[in-house]
């Protein structure tokens, strides 16, 4: 008998997390309809903002059947409004997008046409475009193509910077396998290297997601703060990602239970020594921190630190760490 393999739906659904952001919502929620892939769902989970934002929710459902609103009786934080928005995402290929950012009007088409030719891919993403207030800086972008789950996570957690990843189309069974997202420093890195383990990741350059600069993730002290962890994690945030990643591949991720308990723990410890590989020197600076802090040493090595940026923004594809 004839292979017939299974049809594809050609139904993407697309979440939309938000607070308290309803003078830049409508852009986001303009680029996700303006899709040259028009057979999608959007759904918006409010985290009980105090602004306008129901009020527009209400109004952008109503204006096209594509999209539904959610709103969240009271502020659950942002790690579970996430989660709640990627619980209600039906389709076959699914994906987020911040309530600040926009998506390119082929985003959805080309990243789906490289699901759909390579069924073995967990994910696919774009280019991703930082804007700032004057400025647009190009992220780090690279294929995680190994044949071994293990290989892949390790090669991911030495390269990964700004995880333009995180906002990339995936498979819905993947994205499924890897809920809930954690509570925890380093949880996009978490989430990557589930779904990473589930299969290949794939980078497309003839499209682009655009995010904005600052926003939530300007500090780590900042992000501590947004999600209800203790102000010690922020002091030494490094340390705190490597302890997070082991705990998650060891003991914490459901998606990893198929490994045997000896490999689970190799994996966990290979992990924490490529982020460590990757970038030894964040771990001298989280040391170093409290007396980089102090207001003489800062003021002396506010020269190098001036060159230092400078560099930084002159280097191709390559910007400021801005959210792990």
């Amino acid at each position: 008998m004839a292979y017939c393999a299974r049809p594809v739906s050609a139904l993407v659904s697309i979440g939309i997390p938000t607070y308290n952001r309803a003078d830049r919502l409508e852009r986001a929620v303009a680029s996700v309809l303006g899709q040259t892939h028009r057979d999608l769902e959007l759904v918006i989970s409010d985290n009980a903002s105090t602004d306008r934002t129901p009020q527009l929710c209400a109004q952008l459902a109503a204006g096209d059947k594509r999209v539904r609103f959610l709103r969240q009786p009271r502020n659950c934080g942002p790690t579970a409004n996430f989660n709640a928005v990627l619980a209600q995402l039906r389709g076959e290929h699914v994906m987020l997008l911040g309530d600040d950012d926009t998506l390119a009007p082929t985003f959805v088409e080309r990243c789906r046409a490289s699901l759909v030719a390579e069924p073995e891919l967990s994910m696919v993403h774009g280019r991703t475009c930082f804007v700032g207030d004057t400025d647009e800086t190009y992220g780090t972008a690279f294929d995680v193509t190994e044949a071994d789950a293990g290989r892949r996570i390790l090669r991911y957690l030495s390269r990964v910077h700004d995880n333009g990843a995180f906002y990339g189309l995936m498979r819905g069974d993947a994205m499924r396998a890897a809920l809930p997202v954690p509570n925890m420093l380093g949880a996009d890195w978490a989430w990557i290297s589930r779904l990473l383990f589930q299969g290949p990741l794939r980078v497309r350059l003839d499209t682009e997601l655009r995010r904005s600069y600052g926003g939530a993730s300007t500090s780590f002290e900042r992000i501590a703060e947004l999600l209800g962890l203790p102000a010690s994690v922020a002091r030494r945030p490094t340390a705190s990602i490597v302890a997070n990643i082991h705990h998650d591949i060891r003991a914490g991720a459901a998606v990893y239970a198929g490994l045997a308990a000896p490999q689970r723990r190799r994996l966990a410890l290979l992990a924490a020594l490529s982020i460590v590989r990757g970038r030894p020197s964040h771990l001298v600076v989280d040391e170093l921190q409290p007396l980089l802090a102090r207001p003489l040493v800062a003021r002396a090595l506010a020269p190098a630190r001036r060159i230092s940026r400078r560099l930084r923004s002159e280097r191709p594809g390559q910007i400021v760490q801005r959210d792990r």
